[in-house]
């Protein structure tokens, strides 16, 4: 058999629901240990003994989540070079797969560093090159994505930077500290797109060449980190739309339209990794082309870009582009609520759109300016009316104990949230989810400037300031709940094709009031939420 040119780990375990467990289980009702959401609800209502449930529960959350757009985005460049790749999806779960490709042979092996969200994840990354290393110690191990940009970040700020990220080099992952815990790492790519270099390594490797002449790694040797020159990598946006005809339907198929994202909310720790760059309509709707149709007909497609979109204008042009050229999918993305009117809300849905994504993060003014999120309240909940008007539904974040926050600012986002279009006032679906703030390392808020303004200490999960602390900020986050009356906090589930809107707000919102009811201490009505379930 012919070797694979590459083997990529896209992700190390699989995925799991965002935010704290401890903090958010209040807000969501379990039944006999279980979580709530609908396919449990629904089997639940039907009869189906318990223990035959679980099952039906894990195909459900595999089947909600997007797959991960890195390992088809690359599996496609380098087919379109005659490479050949050998995706392995989860490290803790196909470990098998990955002994079995690497007894078949291969050229090199890929480590994806994306979706590792702290120390442990870097530790399972390290464990993977370790397991790689068992079976085949003369292979190239290579390691990129956004873990590595963030540790590259880091390493910088601790090097260069006057006023410092203070806790810079606690940043998640901690690479290019200590190349002892790094030996199984062949090398990690810098890049900020890491195609060519991807492909220069794995030809590199089939020649039995080595790595030292590749621009953009950083090599791991036994005397240290070793850089090789840096150069500027093309930008492959347009010119690599994914033909996803050779692969099969996707429940919900990644798309990207660009890079990056121009504005700095000083939450956010992704700013400044990547270039904003963005697609050309025509790539985007070449690869929206390809899309196959699920077994139902549709063709669901969510935009993995941080913000869709970069300004109306652009946002327009793809509705319109995706009206004129009949493409028919149903899609959903992240973008800004200020872009949104009625206009845009009427040209998105005629394209296709189900659901705008919108980072809100709080429903008072001075907490918004604290953020620099550079967004004004009224007109994000006009946004959300606009879009309610013309049947898109919304999911709605908000970070809960930012610098500022207090009792009475909560107050008034329990108020925004409530005014959110919900029961028979509301024409699409609405759901809002609740972030504890955190202090990432990378983020605008952890200069030091900053933290001296606020009075901010600790880091990660553990902080406090001049008006709230980590223990506080997880009370209010039950506390908001419980005070909004309106639409209901998202849980990680697909709403069935069959419902309506009208019947999906009637059960999420009850199952809301079920949970609310359980938390003040009142037995709950489960049989009428099963009850609605099955109406």
């Amino acid at each position: 058999m012919k070797p694979h040119d590459l083997i990529l780990v896209s992700t190390l375990t699989p995925p799991k629901d965002a935010g704290e467990p401890a903090v958010y289980a209040p807000l969501r009702l379990s039944v006999h240990g279980i979580p709530a959401v609908i396919p449990f609800l629904q089997a639940l209502a039907a009869g189906t003994p318990l223990q035959e449930i679980a099952s039906r529960l894990q195909a459900a959350a595999s089947s909600y989540r997007s797959p991960v757009l890195t390992a088809f985005y690359l599996s496609d460049f380098l087919r379109r070079h005659g490479k050949t790749t050998k995706v392995i999806p989860c490290y803790a779960t196909d470990k098998e797969t990955l002994r079995e490709a690497l007894l078949d042979g291969a050229h090199v092996v890929g480590i994806s560093s994306t979706w590792i969200a702290d120390d442990a994840g870097v530790e399972q990354l390290r464990e993977a090159a370790s397991y790689v290393r068992s079976i085949d110690p003369e292979i190239p191990i290579v390691v990129g994505g956004v873990g590595v940009q963030k540790a590259l970040r880091a390493k910088t700020l601790e090097e260069t930077s006057p006023d410092g990220r203070l806790g810079a080099q606690s940043a998640v992952p901690p690479f290019f500290s200590d190349p002892s815990v790094d030996a199984p790492i062949s090398a990690f790519v810098l890049g900020s797109s890491g195609e060519d270099t991807l492909l220069h390594i794995i030809e590199a490797a089939r020649s039995r060449r080595p790595l030292g002449d590749i621009p953009n790694l950083s090599l791991v040797t036994a005397g240290g980190y070793r850089r090789t020159p840096e150069s500027e990598e093309p930008c492959h946006l347009d010119d690599n739309p994914i033909d996803w005809s050779l692969y099969p339907p996707q429940p919900e198929t990644p798309v990207r339209m660009g890079t990056g994202c121009p504005h700095h909310c000083r939450f956010c720790d992704f700013t400044g990794l990547y270039p904003t760059r963005q697609r050309s309509l025509e790539s985007v709707i070449q690869e929206l082309k390809t899309l196959a149709p699920l077994p139902d007909g549709s063709r669901r497609v969510v935009f993995t870009d941080d913000n869709l979109g970069a300004s109306r204008a652009h946002l327009m042009a793809l509705a319109k582009r995706l009206i004129g050229e009949r493409v028919q999918i149903s899609w959903r993305a992240f973008l800004r609520a200020d872009v949104v009117d009625a206009d845009l809300a009427a040209a998105l849905k005629e394209s296709g759109c189900r659901e705008c994504l919108l980072g809100i993060e709080s429903g008072h003014p001075d907490i918004l300016k604290n953020m620099k999120k550079q967004l004004d309240p009224d007109r994000a909940l006009m946004a959300i009316r606009r879009l309610d008007d013309v049947g898109i539904g919304t999911l709605n974040t908000f970070i809960v104990g930012f610098p500022g926050e207090t009792a009475a600012t909560l107050e008034t986002t329990a108020q925004f949230l409530s005014a959110i279009p919900h029961g028979d006032t509301a024409n699409a679906v609405h759901r809002y989810y609740l972030f504890r703030f955190q202090v990432a390392p990378l983020a605008g808020i952890s200069t030091r400037s900053l933290r001296d303004r606020f009075g901010l200490s600790g880091m990660w999960q553990e902080w406090s300031h001049k008006t709230m602390n980590s223990e506080e900020a997880a009370l209010a986050v039950r506390d908001l709940f419980l005070s909004v009356r309106g639409p209901s906090h998202a849980y990680w589930e697909l709403i069935p094709e069959d419902w309506s809107a009208a019947k999906a707000r009637r059960v999420l919102e009850a199952r809301d009031q079920v949970q609310k009811t359980a938390l003040g201490g009142a037995t709950p009505d489960i049989k009428g939420l099963l009850a609605l379930t099955l109406s």
